[in-house]
This record gives C-alpha cells, structure tokens and sequence, in this order.
C-alpha cells in the first residue's frame, strides 16, 4: 500500500507541475484531514514543497485542513467550513 501511495503522489505532483507551469494564474486548492487513515497526513506539504515550483507559482496553491478527514461532509463543523473554503477559494479565483 505505501508503495501505491508513493507512486499515486509522484504522478499527481508530476501532473501539478506540468499543469501550474503552463497555467501560471491556476490556483489550486489541496483539502486535507488531520485523521485521516485514507490519504496520508502532510503528503500534499511535503509534496509540493519538494516539486521545485517558483514562488510565485507556490502563492497560487492553497492548503485547507479539516477534523473530519476528506470527507468533510459527516461532519457539521467541517461542512460549514468546507463551504466557507470554496466560497473563498472561488472568489479568489476570480480575481
């Protein structure tokens, strides 16, 4: 299993790299859980801190974090602010 997710981060931060390189006003919004058994905790930090992206590349990559893990719907609190986080990543986007 650690290998799989060691090769599923690799071809994700590969694709992350082509696509922001290319597309340097792409924003992107990483959703993590603090407990969470089924996505690694402080995989998406340490991935794109080490894919060598320029700064003002990295500017554009937003990190959220949530109690409930992933699925941040089974929880009201996290819900809510899952809602609040796109609601801002959007109009962020926009301008």
């Amino acid at each position: 299993m650690k290998k799989f997710i060691s090769i599923s981060i690799l071809f994700l931060s590969l694709s992350c790299v082509n696509n922001v390189l290319f597309a340097p006003y792409l924003k992107v919004l990483a959703i993590n859980g603090y407990y969470d058994l089924a996505t690694p905790f402080y995989a998406a930090e340490y991935t794109l801190k080490h894919m060598g992206l320029d700064k003002r590349i990295q500017s554009n990559i937003i990190l959220k974090y949530y109690e409930s893990g992933h699925m941040m719907y089974i929880d009201l609190a996290s819900g809510k602010q899952f809602k609040d986080d796109i609601i801002e990543f959007i109009n962020l986007a926009l301008k």
